[in-house]
C-alpha cells in the first residue's frame, strides 16, 4: 500500500512547490496587475511552460500506448476529466493534476484582478487566498456528505476541490516576502515538524480503512504542509556534496515534469507488449526497461520540445 500511494504523494509535494514558484511570480507581478494585460502574459507563460510538451505526449501515446476509450482519452486533454466526481476519466486519468494546475492558472489571477480593484494589493491577495482555500475544502466537505461511498475515492484526484494544494506555497513564498525573519527561522526549525506532519499525512493516506474519512480531508493538505515547511530547509542546502551527483539531480529535475507525462504510458505499453513479470529476474528486466524508456522520453520531451518552446516564451513574453 505504501508504494501504491507513492505517485499521489508526489503529487501533493509537486503541488507545494508549484504553488511555493507561482507565489513568488504573483507577487512580483502584484503591484501592476490591476492592469489587464500583466495577467494576459501571465496566463501565457505558465501555458506556454506546460501545455506544448503535454499535448506532444498526447500524441505520442498513439504509438506506445494508444488510448482504449477515445472520448474519456479527448475529456482528459481538455482537463474536463476529472471535472465529475462520479465519473473520472480512464484514459489519461493521470492528467487530473495538470487539469488542477491550469485551471488554477486562470482563476486565480483572475479573481485577483477582480478584488483588487477595490482592495489594497497585500490585502486582495490575502482574500484571494483564503477564497481558494475555502471554496476547495468546503467542496471536499460536501461531497464527502453527497457522494455515494463507492464514489467517494474520486473526491482526491477531482481537480476543483484539490485548489488549495497550491495556496499552501503561495503562503510560504509570502512568508518569505513579507516576513523574511519568519522564513529564516523556518530553514532553521522546520524540517522536523514538516517531516512529522508530512508523514502523519501519509499514514493517513495508507491507512484509509481506519480512517477514511478523516483522511479524505486532512491526508493531502497534512503532506502538503509537511512538504512547504521542509522547502526553506532545502531552499538553503547549496550542494549535496558531489559535483557528478548535483549534476545529476540538476538534470532529473530539468527532465521531471516530461518524465511525469511520459512515466505512465510507458508502464501501459510495457505491459500490453510484454506482460508482468513472473519473476525477481523478470521484475529486474522490465524495471531496467522502464527507467531507460521512460527518462529517454523525457529527455527528448525537454531537449526538443520544453526547451524551444521556453526559449521563445522568454523572448516573446518576457516576465
Amino acid at each position: 500500500r505504501w508504494f501504491v500511494h507513492l505517485g499521489s504523494i508526489g503529487v501533493d509535494i509537486f503541488f507545494a512547490l508549484s504553488g511555493y514558484l507561482i507565489g513568488g511570480i504573483l507577487l512580483r507581478t502584484l503591484p501592476r496587475i490591476n492592469d489587464f494585460a500583466v495577467v494576459t502574459r501571465f496566463w501565457m507563460r505558465r501555458w506556454l511552460r506546460t501545455l506544448p510538451a503535454a499535448y506532444v505526449s498526447a500524441v505520442v501515446v498513439w504509438m506506445i500506448a494508444a488510448p482504449t476509450n477515445l472520448g474519456e482519452y479527448i475529456k482528459s486533454i481538455l482537463f474536463v476529466g476529472s471535472f465529475n466526481p462520479l465519473h473520472q476519466s480512464v484514459d489519461f486519468s493521470f492528467w487530473w493534476s495538470l487539469s488542477t494546475e491550469e485551471l488554477f492558472y486562470f482563476l486565480f489571477p483572475l479573481l485577483l484582478f477582480l478584488i483588487i480593484k477595490n482592495k489594497p494589493h497585500l490585502h486582495a491577495f490575502i482574500m484571494t487566498l483564503i477564497f481558494f482555500a475555502g471554496i476547495a475544502m468546503l467542496g471536499r466537505v460536501i461531497y464527502q456528505v453527497v457522494l455515494p461511498l463507492e464514489m467517494v475515492d474520486n473526491i482526491d484526484v477531482t481537480s476543483y476541490v484539490r485548489l488549495d494544494s497550491m495556496v499552501w506555497g503561495i503562503v510560504l513564498q509570502l512568508v518569505r516576502i513579507q516576513r523574511p525573519t519568519w522564513f529564516r527561522g523556518l530553514a532553521q526549525m522546520g524540517f522536523a515538524p514538516g517531516i512529522v506532519l508530512f508523514s502523519v499525512g501519509v499514514i493517513l493516506l495508507v491507512d484509509r480503512q481506519r480512517w477514511f474519512m478523516p483522511q479524505l480531508f486532512w491526508s493531502h493538505i497534512v503532506i502538503t504542509v509537511g512538504a512547504v515547511l521542509v522547502i526553506p530547509v532545502i531552499e538553503s542546502v547549496i550542494t549535496l556534496g558531489n559535483r557528478h551527483f548535483n549534476r545529476l539531480v540538476s538534470w532529473i529535475a530539468l527532465v521531471s515534469y516530461s518524465l511525469y507525462l511520459y512515466h505512465t504510458m510507458m508502464i501501459i505499453g510495457l505491459l500490453r507488449n510484454i506482460g508482468p513479470a513472473t519473476s525477481w529476474s523478470e521484475l529486474l528486466v522490465r524495471v531496467t526497461f522502464f527507467v531507460g524508456m521512460a527518462f529517454g522520453a523525457a529527455s527528448l520531451s525537454y531537449y526538443f520540445v520544453e526547451a524551444p518552446v521556453l526559449r521563445w516564451r522568454n523572448r516573446v513574453y518576457p516576465e
